[in-house]
């Protein structure tokens, strides 16, 4: 490579141009995907999804990206960062960082030239290189850290001069950013899915698109910006590194495209059956009596089920644009739903026999050959049958695990404290599991104040001791941990580490109450129970609840004494009320009646005026907004 560089003159543009193959992407015919692109680009994504920019898409995998750029580095910068000294977590996996670059260069990941050449390549910026491991894997995952800075006088942080994803004028350098809502498309269409077929199999089957970001190829010049240094080498990507702030932004162009065409070609069933999706096992049919015992979802003004219930050919959708997908359907049409998928994805990251050097996008090696109706997905479990998330118990006994770790290091004789990283660690990794488990979030709110406390005020040292600081935690917070990790490692399907559907996904409310509170009092209603109660001030001095108690002749109470209190505990307080009548009724209701809980569990939508109290109610229970959820 080195030899075939100094024969262009150092123009590492030509360099790429003239090795073409899986370098330029030069070889593939895109008039396929360009045909298909047109049956499809007037189909509207669903309602609330995000627009599908074809063109951008095609651009970006012809010409490579970003598809605009501005970036600036001094070559001091570059002398620096070409004599900082790599990690001791690096230096430790040496000949496992070596095997993996020669492995990752055979199958033209990325280039590797002698590393002296750095002085020569016009526009070079030198990445700092890092090494990580992904759920306990030893082998070491490599990424390039375009972000840190290694002097006051270092500006080649590439990742600084990225604009914000979506930022105005910036799609064309770094496109809007869609991954958060993935997961969540997944349990909406499975909800509408079981709202159209309430007694059919639903089966399920992940995939994912092998060496995602490495498809992704960068424009010639772009790659340089993106290169680091290891050993005796110089490493210059051929495809979207992982660490740059715009690799997500560019992989999500193309994936949308993916699922754009999984979800609305007009003729998924007149597509050839593809080598995979034939390959796919089907289990046995349910029973009658598992069929009827399938758990419910009920339509709303939100959710009206899919289109074309009865159709030969219904819809399809692949609502996960990462690439880590699932696909779920019917077990009459799965074959279907799955062969639409694997063949977009060929369509749009190139078939075997374009890349013969690659492993295909869809790697026959890891492809899940049996459908299920409970499968692994973005980390949790999902069971169609019961229309439920689960928290996996591998991830709950990983956490267990760290917390037994957390109680040695704090109790005597040999209390040494614990350090500021494995309490983040811990903290990361039950706000995974927090969607699920608001009460695991709640019983952790004192470690992170104690944490984020601890964290402001040592933010000049914060490098120093972030791994050799111990700190000891008190004895409340303790306690918190203690009853948590209790309840890790109970039954898989535990309503404390698991949760319908239902209660997840926007909805309609089952229940309703309206709260309100003053100087005077307070109260609420309900039309659905329906109830209506009021506390004077008398009331909430019997129950020590203070007020400013400003005397209301209307009310004939007599005056109370001024106390220091705020209205925002009132309304609090409320709140709280209100919610243990709603919850107390739909419980003792389902205890005698268990037919009274609707599809999908009681939801509630409380409402107030006053914004503290439900934000605090909001932030404690982790839930994007204060309405639903009750499993009972």
């Amino acid at each position: 490579m080195a030899a075939a560089l100094l024969r262009f003159n150092f123009n590492y543009g030509d360099l790429i141009r003239w090795l073409k193959g899986p370098y330029t992407y030069n070889h593939r015919d895109w008039t396929v995907l360009q045909d298909c692109i047109k049956l499809v680009e007037n189909i509207p994504p669903p309602p609330g999804w995000p627009k599908v920019k074809l063109p951008r898409a095609m651009k970006a995998l012809q010409q490579g990206c970003p598809l605009a750029s501005h970036y600036h580095c001094s070559f001091d910068g570059v002398l620096q960062r070409n004599l900082h000294q790599p990690s001791k977590a690096l230096q430790k996996e040496a000949k496992s960082v070596d095997k993996r670059l020669r492995k990752e260069e055979k199958l033209s990941y990325h280039i590797l030239l002698p590393r002296f050449l750095f002085h020569f390549l016009f526009g070079l910026h030198l990445a700092l290189f890092r090494v990580a491991y992904k759920n306990d894997n030893p082998d070491p995952r490599l990424f390039v850290n375009p972000t840190s800075t290694v002097s006051n006088t270092d500006n080649g942080n590439a990742n600084a001069q990225i604009p914000d994803p979506g930022a105005h004028g910036g799609h064309k350098e770094n496109p809007p950013i869609y991954y958060g809502m993935a997961f969540m498309r997944q349990l909406v269409w499975l909800w509408n899915l079981r709202i159209s077929y309430p007694h059919e199999e639903m089966l399920q089957l992940a995939e994912d698109v092998s060496a995602a970001f490495h498809r992704i190829l960068y424009d010639p010049l772009m790659a340089l910006v993106f290169a680091t240094v290891w050993g005796m080498y110089l490493v210059i990507p051929v495809g979207t590194i992982f660490g740059a702030r715009n690799s997500p932004s560019f992989y999500m162009e193309t994936g949308k495209t993916r699922s754009h065409l999984a979800g609305s070609w007009p003729d998924a069933t007149s597509i050839l059956l593809q080598d995979l999706a034939e390959q796919v096992v089907l289990p046995p049919s349910p029973t009658p009596a598992e069929a009827a015992s399938f758990t419910q979802a009920i339509a709303d003004s939100q959710h009206q089920g899919i289109a074309n219930p009865t159709s030969e050919n219904p819809e399809r959708h692949l609502p996960s644009f990462v690439d880590d997908s699932c696909t779920a359907h019917v077990y009459w049409h799965f074959r279907t739903a799955i062969n639409v998928v694997v063949w977009a994805t060929q369509i749009v990251y190139g078939f075997p026999s374009e890349d013969p050097t690659r492993p295909p996008c869809i790697n026959p090696i890891k492809w899940i050959k049996d459908a299920a109706t409970r499968v692994k997905f973005l980390g949790f479990l999902l069971d169609t049958r019961q229309m439920r998330v689960i928290w996996p118990l591998d991830k709950r006994a990983k956490l267990s695990s760290l917390l037994v770790e957390l109680f040695r290091q704090q109790s005597p004789p040999h209390q040494r404290g614990s350090t500021p990283q494995s309490i983040a660690k811990i903290l990361g990794l039950l706000q995974h599991g927090a969607m699920l488990a608001p009460l695991g979030a709640l019983q952790t709110l004192r470690l992170q104040f104690f944490l984020n406390d601890i964290v402001s005020k040592a933010l000049a040292h914060l490098r120093r001791w972030w791994q050799g600081i111990r700190l000891i935690l008190p004895r409340p917070i303790i306690d918190d941990l203690r009853r948590l990790q209790s309840t890790l490692l109970s039954d898989e399907s535990d309503p404390r580490w698991s949760c319908l559907i239902g209660l997840i996904i926007q909805r309609d409310p089952t229940h309703m109450s309206r709260s309100d509170a003053s100087m005077n009092g307070m109260g609420a209603w309900s039309a659905d129970l329906p109830h209506t109660w009021r506390l004077s001030i008398d009331d909430l001095k019997a129950c020590a609840i203070p007020t400013n108690g400003c005397h209301n002749p209307q009310y004939h109470e007599p005056r109370a004494k001024q106390a220091p209190a705020h209205i925002n505990i009132l309304e609090f307080f409320g709140i709280f009320i209100e919610l243990w009548f709603l919850l107390r009724s739909p419980k003792q209701t389902y205890e005698a009646d268990p037919t009274t809980a609707p599809p999908g569990g009681f939801r509630i939508l409380a409402l107030a005026n006053n914004t503290s109290a439900l934000s605090w109610l909001e932030y404690a229970q982790n839930a994007p907004s204060f309405d639903a959820w009750l499993a009972y």
